[in-house]
């Protein structure tokens, strides 16, 4: 995991003695007396051998870092370079030994930078960054680096790769430059009057009163490297320089809550290597502690985190779905407001909301949930042939879902149709084959990839993916905020465009009456519009209906797909001489034919061998297979088709039955009952058109309908017309109540 850790050391020590540089070089490379370091150490060996150099010399501290000498068994160097004068041969442990030996008693013979570099990034990726840094801030200087990688001491199997950096803090001049100086004159006292006859000068970024400020710059400097390496590789994790407290202000402060809440920890120590080969230390066992106590709440945090966000996910679906069908619902009114005006604000208000609609669809398709963000997580930690192997077990999950599917939707024809039961009876088999066949290939991709996942669900490995993936999540937080705002800004229009659509029908149909010839009248102007729009699709279902493909058309491409389109390039031929067979002799004519004949005839023998059968259902199967979406989509269209047309049968039957009625009904008008008010909107407006369609159904005996519709005739009482069979049923019930008292 991406981690910022970032020390620089001195070879002063605070009493005032000097760490040997030539020691402290063998000590990192792992060289000289220190090749031993890393089995010393795992088992807690004489320190004499295995601890660091404490106060000998810089180049023995740059066998350490180098893995060389003593140090070479110690393991984890992977990469060393220098940079250095002529006279050191390219070899940093003779530099620094000449430190070790000119520098002044006591002086300052190195210093060392070392920081963590990202177990992400592969090694010439972790290079870059350490070039980087250096080009930016030791250029100007002679020094020697080592990348070590390996699993950290204190870590839970976890690789921690870092760099250790050696270097003088003399600052290369003109001089130098120009004639590099004997390393018995490079490290004397600088001479301010005649700088060739002195050493190179120390540099004031490390010893100056604001030193302190340039290694504020050096933190930096070397946090905005390590992201530059981390977005250039596509890795989702960032790292800072500033303090926890800092960072997590700054969270705070942005809303981002789930940062500001890891971030809110105990910081842990730097723990040496001299305390790591004690067996009993003290500051070992609590930082131990701390990082366990540390690492169990991150988990905590990031579960949580994780949970939530499925959670979210499934209400906002939810709503998706509510917010989808209540807006299918008002608008359906749209056909029943006569007023120009409000149609003008209708019109007005449904692009609104249908804007709304479409930019909420939009951020759902940019937006990361946590199924997605552990996948994605997963494969950052994959290298390019891992990555592969898994595409490739996707790619045959998802195939063999679509057999799947096209098996579940093989219909067999009737039959009489015998070359559509035909064709049927050869594809369905070779369906069954290719399933057998995909089966097989993902029983191998899964033993080819399983050492992957083994690896993957090892304890720190799961719990980096599991953090990398939260970070995934997080930083889509914002198209989620923006999906919530838009639902529930579209929730609220759809509110007041509900109620207004209410409050319209209720003041333009109270008291509303209908005669029966009005709701004939309004049942056709219904049916006028169901069939434009039954015809407007089934243009829509011709023009698909191409793209759709039968069994005996899969079979008949299939076939020329077999011989190559030499069944296509027959029938172009056949139509080009259906043109100019006129034009030919009786003889030319017949032997024109009789070639077509013999090409169709040795076609036919080739696709009716038994490999040319079998590649054939084969081929056939696997067309049906790619046309299934459209073909699925087709019957949905197929099906509302129908429907719209049953729609249209009932509602002419119900204008017939009204029309025959209507002489009948002379002089009675109809009046339907208020519908009732659904608190989340979801009752039926009192359009005319939901008049008309009661009324209708009422005069041809519903019985369900007449409870809703009242009958006026000019003979009854005022009070008493416009009752409801049901309320004059109540009313009478009500009367004999009072009668009994």
């Amino acid at each position: 995991m991406a981690m910022y850790h970032f020390r620089i050391k001195s070879s002063k020590r605070p009493k005032g003695n000097s760490v040997s540089a030539a020691e402290h070089s063998d000590y990192i490379n792992r060289t000289g007396r220190y090749k031993d370091y890393d089995q010393k150490e795992k088992g807690h060996g004489a320190q004499s051998v295995s601890s660091p150099p404490a106060d000998t010399s810089a180049a023995s501290h740059l066998q350490y870092i180098n893995r060389e000498s003593v140090f070479q068994k110690r393991g984890g160097c992977v990469y060393s370079k220098n940079h250095l004068p002529k006279w050191a041969d390219g070899s940093a442990k003779t530099f620094f030994t000449a430190a070790d030996k000119y520098e002044r008693f006591n002086g300052e013979r190195y210093k060392e930078i070392e920081f963590s570099l990202p177990n992400e990034l592969n090694l010439d990726e972790q290079k870059k960054i350490v070039d980087e840094f250096i080009n930016q801030h030791l250029q100007d200087f002679y020094y020697a680096y080592a990348i070590h990688d390996k699993i950290g001491s204190m870590s839970d199997g976890e690789r921690q790769p870092h760099v250790h950096i050696m270097f003088s803090t003399r600052e290369i001049d003109d001089v130098e430059r120009e004639k590099e100086r004997p390393p018995e004159l490079f490290f004397r006292q600088y001479n301010g009057k005649n700088p060739a006859k002195g050493g190179c000068r120390k540099s004031w970024k490390w010893n100056s009163a604001d030193r302190k400020k340039y290694l504020m710059r050096l933190r930096r400097d070397y946090a905005k490297i390590q992201n530059e390496a981390l977005e250039r590789n596509g890795i989702n994790l960032r790292v800072d320089h500033r303090t926890l407290e800092a960072q997590r202000e700054e969270a705070l402060s942005s809303g981002n809550y789930f940062i500001a809440d890891l971030l809110d920890k105990k910081p842990e120590k730097s723990v040496g290597p001299v305390e790591l080969i004690k067996s009993d230390s003290k500051l070992v066992h609590t930082q131990k502690k701390l990082r366990e106590i540390n690492h169990q709440r991150e988990q905590t945090i990031i579960t949580s985190f994780m949970i939530k966000d499925a959670m979210d996910r499934d209400k906002m679906e939810e709503k998706s779905q509510d917010l989808k069908q209540r807006q299918e619902r008002i608008f359906a009114s749209e056909p029943d407001i006569e007023d120009a005006d409000e149609q003008a604000y209708f019109t007005e208000e449904k692009q609104k909301i249908q804007e709304m609609y479409k930019d909420m669809v939009a951020f759902y398709g940019i937006t990361i949930w946590a199924p997605r963000a552990v996948e994605m997580a997963s494969l950052d930690t994959m290298t390019t042939e891992e990555k592969e192997l898994w595409q490739d077990l996707k790619s045959y999950g998802k195939e063999k879902r679509e057999w799947e599917i096209l098996k579940s939707r093989m219909i067999e024809p009737p039959g009489d149709d015998v070359e559509a039961l035909e064709a049927y009876l050869k594809i369905c088999p070779e369906i069954d084959k290719e399933l057998d066949k995909i089966n097989l290939k993902i029983r191998q991709a899964a033993a080819d990839i399983r050492p992957v996942f083994e690896r993957l669900k090892l304890p720190h490995n799961k719990a980096s993916i599991l953090k990398r993936a939260a970070f995934y999540v997080n930083d889509n937080r914002l198209a989620k905020t923006e999906i919530r705002k838009l639902q529930r800004n579209m929730d609220s229009k759809l509110k007041a465009l509900d109620k207004h659509i209410k409050d319209y029908f209720a003041v333009r149909q109270k008291n509303r009456e209908y005669s029966a010839e009005e709701v004939a009248s309004i049942l056709n102007a219904s049916i006028s519009r169901q069939e434009t729009a039954e015809k407007r699709l089934a243009k829509e279902l011709y023009h698909m209906r191409k793209r759709v493909f039968s069994y005996p058309r899969a079979i008949e491409m299939a076939k020329n797909n077999y011989v190559q389109g030499a069944f296509k390039q027959l029938r172009a031929d056949k139509r080009e001489l259906k043109k100019r067979e006129d034009r030919l002799s009786p003889e030319e004519r017949k032997n024109a034919w009789q070639e077509i004949d013999r090409r169709e005839q040795e076609l036919e023998a080739r696709c009716n061998t038994a490999v040319g059968r079998s590649k054939i259902e084969a081929i056939a199967a696997g067309i049906l297979r790619k046309n299934a979406p459209i073909a699925k989509e087709y019957n949905e269209l197929c099906a509302k088709h129908r429907a719209l047309k049953d729609s249209i049968i009932q509602t002419k039957y119900q204008s017939q039955r009204v029309t025959t009625r209507a002489p009948r009904e002379q002089g009675n008008k109809f009046r339907v009952a208020p519908s009732s008010s659904g608190g989340g909107g979801g009752s039926i407006y009192p359009t005319p058109s939901r008049d008309a369609d009661l009324i209708s159904k009422a005069l041809s005996g519903g019985a369900k309908e007449a409870q809703l519709v009242a009958r006026s005739k000019p003979d009854e009482p005022d009070d008493w017309k416009w009752l409801s069979e049901a309320e004059k049923d109540d009313l009478r019930h009500d009367m004999r109540s009072i009668d009994r008292y």
